[in-house]
Parts: C-alpha cells; structure tokens; sequence
C-alpha cells in the first residue's frame, strides 16, 4: 500500500514538473502584444494647460495632442485618464492601471530604478516666478523669508531641494495638487512671493496672469518625456521611435505653433487693458455678435476677437484709410455684404460675419482647419490677392501653400521688390496680417478661457479653476 502510494506522489511531481517545463519552453507574450489585442493604449496624465484639460468641445492641451498622435501612429485607441497629483501619477504607472505617464514629466533623480522614460519631447527651463511690483529675487539666497510654493514630487522640487541646502532660511510650500496655473494664482493673488514652473507653463499662462515675472532659472534646461515601467522596452522604443519620426518631418514644430506659436510676444499693458474691456464693454455687444455668429456658423468669440482687434469694441472708430466702426469695414467691403450704416454696432458686426463668411467660403478647398480660418483672418487683413500672392511665393519656395505656418513665414516678403515684383497684386505689407493674425489668436484664446472655464470635474481638481477666479474678482461674474 504504501509503496502504491509513493508511486503515485512521484507521478503528481512528474506531471508538475512536465507541466512547468512545458509552460516554460512557450513563447513569452510580450506586454505591447497584449496592449496591441486589447486595442486601446490607456493613458495617465495630469491636469493643466500644457499637459491635459477638458471643455465641452472635449479634451485640450499640448501633450494630450501628442499622446493622441502617438496613439494613431500605432493604430491604437486612446484613453486618457487624468489625475491632479504627479505621486498618483506616477503611481498608477507603477501598478500596472495605464501604460503610460504623459504629465510634464521630467526625469528626477533616483527614478531610474523605478520608471523608463522617452527621450525628450521638448526641452524647458524651471523658473522662479515672482509678481511684477515685488523686489525680485536674484538667486536662490534671496529667496530666504519669502513664501516659495512648488509643486511636490515634481522635478523643481527635488532641483529646489539641492540648491537651497546651503542656504537653511530658504523654506518652501510644496502642494500635492497644484497646476502651473493655480500656483500663480496665488502668486498673484498675494498668497506666496515665488512660485516654481516651467518657461512654458509660464508662456502660456502669462497672458492670463499679466504681472507675472520670470525672475531666474533654477539649474540647467530639461526635457519633458514619457515614463513607462522597467520591462515596457518595446513600447518606449516604439515611442521614442515616433517621436523621432514626428520630429523630423517638421509635425512636432507644427504642433507646438499650433498650440503655443501665438503665445510668442507678451504685451502686459495690452493685456490688462483687453481683460477690463471684457468686463465693462464687451458685455454692450456679446448679444450681437453670438446673433450674428449664429447666422453664419461662426464662433462669436473669434468675431469678437476680431472686433476687439480691429477697434477694441469702439463703435465710433475711424482709421485714416477711411475704414469705420466695430468691425472697421471699409464702404465697398460694407456694400458688398449690404451694410448701410457701418457706425450702428449690430451693422458693423453682422457685416463683419457675413465677410469673414464669404472669405471662408472663397479659399481653396484644399485649406484644412484650423489653416482655413487663419488664411481667412489674415484676408480680412491684407485682402485674398495678397494672400494668394503669398501662397503662390510659398510653393515657388518649396512650401506648403495651404499651411499657414508657411505662408505666414513668406507674407513679408510682399513688401520686398525682388519678390512682389514677380506676383500679381504686388506689393503689400505683409508682416502686418501675420502680426493681425497673432493677436486675434491671443484675444480669442482668452475670451475662451473666459467664457467657457474648463470642466473641473476628476479626481484631484478643485473647482472653481484659477483663472477663473482672478478674472471674476475683476468683475467678470457679473458681466457674464
């Protein structure tokens, strides 16, 4: 009996041992074939105006755009879930619940074990930011006594960390939560004297916080990147391969023009100036202008920008070349879309729509958005013969003359003999609609932020946003 019994236990771990080599000699599934059958590439990422936010046309931000391209590169879906801390970012990442971290993340020291980064998608620099009106701070001693706040676990703070250990006054805030725009909130809402954030987390929001100051750089220049876990080496080289590849055919450039390239020159005055207008002038004629808007299948906002642009609301405005009103049309342009009064506001702006309309319609058809809105904003500028001028310059260089970014580069050159010599219209100063077309990109991108807060529902945000409340303590609640 018991010798049965022994053959039978020497049997099981046969069979055990069989069922392990077995398993073992399989091919191992790698993790991007999984990712591959499922379909749909899961993404962590973080709340803020380069990174990841939401309106109710959908989601927005520079690198959301990227991840969105990457994702089509591999013939995959995208899911993005956003999260308002980089810890839980990162630690979604480290449990397996996203494939991959897309949140302004910079590589910090001692991650190396732990997470695989890209290479860089794009280089910055960490500045120390104060508010226009304070003593600024000169280097990291200088910041003793003063209120610092960071963001914490992020890259600043562990450079923040080894720049001020010889200087033991230096103390600091770090919040868990924050975003590049709510720090300087409260910066500017007099909640802290410093703050650290990227140069571009501070080129995109400066036209929303215009007493906000760059006062120094706090180390060297880093590259923003993608983390992955140790062992996804198929799907970061995949991804550095993409990146590569978007970079050198010009569509990484591309992509940061279309999101940051209007952002380029800041004008604090002008600034200032545009967001009182909002609140003490706008409200007279948005009625007006969303009618208008309406009847033509126009965002009002971009008419009002254009309105702004053209006369800054002003209903009486008269150039020297005669142009007149809200939307400054001159008497044939008013003739032509049935204008008779171009000094009444509602005249003005309908007329306005109805020839931004009619440009619109007269481009090529092969002019894609938002190209096509662009073209036509630098029409209404500089007229479309110039402009056509312009595109056809464009192709003789080798450009794309349905590309704006492009055109706008040859629209100078129509006031240089050698070039306009050889077109059609001839000569045009050409640097004022690709200026025009700047500005208006800047008013409209703000009357959005205005008009349209972004959605705060998620976990980790706190709504009301930043932006927000600094431009209804200036009134705006109540104009809106």
């Amino acid at each position: 009996m018991r010798r049965l019994q022994a053959h039978a236990v020497i049997a099981l771990l046969l069979a055990a041992l069989l069922a392990v080599a077995w398993l073992q000699a399989q091919p191992e599934r790698e993790p991007f074939d999984e990712l591959t059958a499922r379909g749909t590439l899961v993404v962590g990422t973080r709340y803020g105006p380069t990174t990841y936010y939401e309106t109710r046309q959908g989601a927005h931000g520079l690198e959301q755009a990227l991840v969105r391209r990457f994702a089509e590169a591999l013939g995959l879906a995208v899911e993005f879930r956003p999260v308002a801390e980089i810890a839980t970012l990162l630690a979604m990442l480290e449990r397996g619940e996203i494939d991959m971290a897309a949140g302004g993340l910079g590589k910090r020291p001692g991650d190396a074990e732990r997470f695989a980064y890209s290479r860089p998608y794009m280089t910055v620099e960490p500045r120390v930011v104060y508010a226009n009106g304070g003593d600024r701070p000169t280097g990291i001693g200088e910041l003793a006594g003063r209120r610092l706040l960071v963001v914490s676990d992020s890259l600043h703070e562990a450079r923040l960390r080894a720049a001020a250990e010889p200087y033991p006054g230096v103390r600091w805030e770090s919040l868990p939560r924050a975003s590049s725009d709510d720090l300087l909130y409260r910066l500017t809402s007099g909640q802290a004297d410093a703050v650290v954030t990227d140069s571009n987390e501070l080129t995109v929001n400066q036209h929303f916080y215009p007493e906000v100051r760059s006062a120094f750089t706090l180390g060297e220049p880093y590259g923003l990147r993608w983390a992955f876990r140790p062992g996804q080496d198929s799907l970061r080289a995949r991804a550095d391969a993409f990146l590569d590849r978007f970079e050198a055919s010009g569509k990484l450039a591309s992509l940061f023009e279309r999101y940051h390239g209007h952002l380029r020159r800041f004008d604090y005055v002008g600034t200032r100036r545009f967001i009182r207008d909002v609140t003490r002038v706008l409200p007279r004629y948005r009625s007006a202008f969303q009618e208008a808007a309406a009847e033509h299948d126009l965002d009002w906002r971009l008419l009002a920008a254009i309105g702004y642009q053209e006369s800054h609301w002003d209903p009486e405005a008269v150039s020297p070349t005669g142009v007149r009103g809200v939307m400054m049309l001159t008497l044939s342009t008013a003739a032509q879309v049935g204008i008779e009064d171009r000094l009444e506001p509602a005249q003005s702006i309908i007329g306005g729509a109805r020839y931004l309309s009619s440009l619109l319609e007269r481009l090529p058809e092969s002019i894609a958005e938002p190209h096509r809105t662009w073209f036509a904003l630098a029409a209404y500028n500089v007229g479309l013969g110039h402009l056509e001028d312009a595109r056809v310059l464009t192709e003789r260089q080798g450009g794309d003359p349905d590309s704006w970014f492009d055109v706008r580069e040859r629209l100078p050159l129509l006031a240089q003999e050698r070039y306009y010599s050889t077109l059609r219209y001839g000569y045009a100063r050409g640097a004022e609609p690709v200026a025009y077309v700047a500005r208006i990109r800047r008013y409209y991108e703000l009357l959005r932020r205005i008009t349209e807060p972004r959605i705060t529902e998620g976990p980790g945000v706190e709504a009301p946003l930043p932006l927000d409340r600094l431009l209804f303590d200036d009134g705006l609640q109540s104009a809106f």
